[in-house]
């Protein structure tokens, strides 16, 4: 049996000073602003510790984005970043209508479905093709691996991963994306994800809140 562990970052800050939400949003979005996580705490610690004294990985995977960097980098052990891991790329001005957006305090949760929406139908930058791409590649490249491993990534892209494992890695439409989460709801909290045991070859996706 192996368990493959999908996990958000510690604790980090979306909000951009002196920028309103949908222009922070964008900023990170188009991945011309990295966050950093906020202060390393004892809960943050704990949590670390408890998911590497759990799940003893023989390797450990971060997205290059600071924020899961940073993460990894408090397991105090090895880890190798993989661009595979990078959270998907939009805009959201350049993505939703402006109905959606022209608002000093939209709706987060709003937001989060009408990007999906744009997402399957080819409006954000990085395109359905290319997100399957990358998750494939991934896998191909861990799947015989022995020992569990740790994925720092983010949630968006971590939801499509989680979607993937659920469909058996068939993921015949873009669509599918869309239809087998409520994007209402907020994917994963910070150090929250979920966990694939492979077993006799095939994936049972489990969530797991950590």
């Amino acid at each position: 049996m192996k368990q493959i562990i999908f996990l958000r970052p510690a604790p980090y800050s979306d909000r951009i000073n002196e920028k309103d939400l949908i222009s922070g949003f964008d900023l990170i979005g188009l991945q011309k602003h990295d966050p950093e996580i906020l202060v390393k705490d004892t809960e943050t610690q704990n949590k670390i510790k408890m998911i590497f004294k759990k799940f003893k990985p023989v390797k450990i995977y971060s997205s290059p984005a600071s924020r899961c960097t940073q993460t990894a980098e408090l397991f105090n052990t090895y880890f190798e970043v993989s661009p595979f891991l990078n959270e998907i790329k939009f805009s959201l001005t350049g993505s939703l209508d402006a109905k959606f957006i022209n608002k000093k305090e939209p709706d987060v949760n709003k937001l989060r479905i009408e990007l999906v929406k744009a997402f399957v139908k080819n409006k954000t930058i990085e395109k359905p093709e290319e997100v399957i791409l990358r998750i494939n590649s991934f896998m191909q490249m861990i799947k015989n691996m022995d020992g569990n491993v740790v994925c720092i990534s983010h949630a968006f892209i971590m939801k499509f991963y989680e979607i993937f494992f659920k469909k058996n890695g068939e993921i015949t439409s873009s669509v599918l994306f869309l239809k087998s989460y409520d994007w209402t709801i907020k994917p994963y909290d910070f150090l929250g994800g979920f966990i694939v045991t492979v077993e006799n070859h095939d994936m049972i996706p489990k969530v797991e809140i950590f």
